[in-house]
């Protein structure tokens, strides 16, 4: 009987302080971060129907650099301020690439970053190297409190937590395909902007 008093008292603490998050703390926890610099963090009103909008950071940059470059500088500050790459995509060494990262960003609380870099012309338009150049976005999606109260509102491979082990990012970042390849490894990691429940 003692046992089960304790664990419920446990049980009881730990839902309390899942409950006690609130989206602001969230925030606050995006705009502590390092990386990415000179973000934006922002926070949508819920659309209703029981769903729901996830904190989030955003960044962008120009480099003069092929994508595969600039995103793998990018990723390098990504991975010193502590996040783990869990997956990565590109086709050639002038076309866009990306790269999901994870880390808690306060304890109990996952998210996610997707790096990407394209070469765009002045109107935004994809464009050759010689023609644009290079640009870099950063998009930082954090759970909600309502993820963080039932974790089953997260994808999977959120859910797993942040691996041990970093994706090899070389196929991408280090020697990319050379022609329209498709090339990739690990698992996508992004979380959509707008949380809501899944069907059970």
């Amino acid at each position: 009987m003692v046992v089960g008093v304790v664990v419920g008292l446990v049980l009881a603490t730990v839902g309390g302080c899942a409950r006690d998050l609130s989206r602001d703390d969230v925030l606050d926890a995006l705009r502590a971060q390092p990386w990415p610099a000179d973000a934006s963090v922002e926070s949508d009103d819920d659309p209703g129907g029981g769903r729901y909008a996830r904190p989030r950071a955003s960044a962008r940059s120009d480099s003069p650099h092929e994508p595969w470059r600039a995103v793998g500088a990018e990723v390098g500050r990504a991975v010193a301020a502590g996040w783990v790459p869990v997956y990565a995509q590109c086709t050639g060494p002038q076309d866009s690439v990306r790269v999901d990262l994870v880390r808690e960003v306060r304890e109990g609380v996952p998210a996610t970053a997707t790096v990407t870099g394209e070469v765009v012309d002045e109107l935004g338009l994809p464009a050759r190297l010689s023609d644009g150049s290079t640009v870099v976005s950063v998009e930082v999606v954090a759970a909600a409190p309502q993820d963080v109260s039932d974790p089953a509102l997260l994808p999977a491979a959120v859910r797993a937590g942040v691996p041990d082990e970093p994706v090899d990012l070389a196929g991408c970042l280090t020697d990319p395909p050379a022609g329209g390849a498709l090339r990739w490894a690990g698992t996508p990691a992004a979380l959509p902007a707008v949380g809501g429940p899944l069907p059970r």
